[in-house]
């Protein structure tokens, strides 16, 4: 079976390599290599990589996808790799499929060596025993790899959530509010014209509510960490028996569901 297949090598040259270390290079190559496979669009868990063919003296093994793919998948994989860890920015089409996460994690993958040190890594292409393309990765390289990657991502956006805390007397006054899809707390810092409107919301301690603003978010990560906002406003109330009059003035809108699969359908997605 042809499977996309990574050589790793460490501490290239000598013998072993400290357990602390070994665990700590191999969890960032798997946040990589997981990355990678969302981007690559695998069938299955992008996470499903299996580390095998050990070898004695310094630690050297392969990363591989067990499950079937495609030769379509295996070829746009050995593409997708093969840019991230040449840092290799010449394909603009190829470079708009490639998230900004996969290339952080690459880099990433150096903060568990010293500063001398090197990972080697090899990309096997098709059933050959030896890697076509080595690449040595540094702290160096890994910086000129995350200088060229926004970190932050800011654009005008909006979040829901609920007020998790009230910031009054910090230097830049701010909620804190646990944002409804992701669960994380985001920093709404806010100007003195808003003070009015989060008083009214705060007189609601339970009630959703709108954030919009310009948002900071984690290219890494993909949450979104700050908003300097422009404008709060509390969601409204969901009337249930409303919306189950509307539904019933609508025949066959909801296809073959029936009302109360189609409102916790609709919560689901909420």
């Amino acid at each position: 079976m042809n499977n996309l297949r990574l050589r790793v090598e460490l501490n290239k040259g000598g013998v072993g390599i400290p357990l602390d270390q070994l665990g700590n290079i191999v969890k960032k190559t798997q946040q990589f290599l997981t990355a990678a496979g969302e981007d690559i669009g695998f069938e299955g868990d992008p996470g499903d990589w299996v580390a095998h063919n050990f070898e004695d003296g310094s630690v050297v093994f392969d990363c591989s996808r067990l499950d079937e793919q495609t030769q379509d998948i295996m070829d746009y994989g050995y593409q997708v790799l093969r840019n991230v860890m040449e840092n290799d920015l010449s394909d603009p089409e190829l470079n708009l499929r490639i998230s900004d996460a996969t290339r952080i994690r690459y880099a990433r993958i150096s903060e568990a060596i010293a500063p001398n040190e090197t990972v080697s890594l090899g990309l096997y292409r098709g059933e050959k025993d030896v890697p076509s393309k080595q690449f040595e990765l540094t702290k160096e390289s890994a910086t000129k790899i995350m200088e060229m990657v926004p970190q932050i991502a800011n654009y005008y956006g909006e979040i829901q959530g609920i007020v998790h805390a009230f910031y009054k007397e910090s230097k830049r006054p701010k909620l804190a509010v646990r944002e409804k899809s992701t669960n994380v707390l985001v920093d709404c810092f806010f100007k003195p014209d808003l003070y009015q409107d989060v008083i009214k919301m705060l007189r609601e301690p339970s009630a959703v509510i709108f954030v919009e603003g310009e948002v900071a978010e984690d290219r890494e990560s993909g949450l979104i960490k700050s908003i300097e906002v422009s404008k709060f406003h509390i969601a409204p109330d969901f009337d249930e028996a409303l919306f189950e009059q509307f539904i019933g003035s609508q025949p066959d809108y909801t296809g073959k569901l029936t009302t109360e699969e189609f409102i916790e359908m609709v919560r689901s997605d909420d």
